[in-house]
C-alpha cells in the first residue's frame, strides 16, 4: 500500500505501477517485489537493475548476500 500512496502523491496512476523501495539514503533497497500483499521478489544492483536468477514467490525465498557472493566467486 505504500507504493500506492507514493504514486498518488506524485500524481501517477498505481494501477500498474510499481515503485522501487528505497531506504534512508535515497539508494533502492537490495530486494524489490511486485507488490507488499503477494508478489515475486527479486535482488536488484545499486543502480535498480534487477539481479540475474534471483526471482523468487516471496522476500523470505530471496536472498541477495548469497547470490552477490557467488557472483564475484565467478569473476
Amino acid at each position: 500500500m505504500a507504493a500506492s500512496r507514493r504514486a498518488k502523491s506524485l500524481g501517477v496512476e498505481a494501477k500498474g505501477v510499481r515503485m522501487p523501495r528505497c531506504n534512508r539514503k535515497g539508494g533502492f533497497e537490495p530486494i524489490q517485489c511486485d507488490n507488499e500483499i503477494v508478489s515475486t521478489c527479486w535482488c536488484v544492483d545499486e543502480a535498480g537493475f534487477e539481479r540475474a536468477g534471483t526471482r523468487a514467490p516471496a522476500a523470505a525465498l530471496v536472498n541477495c548476500t548469497a547470490q552477490l557472493e557467488s557472483a564475484l566467486k565467478k569473476s
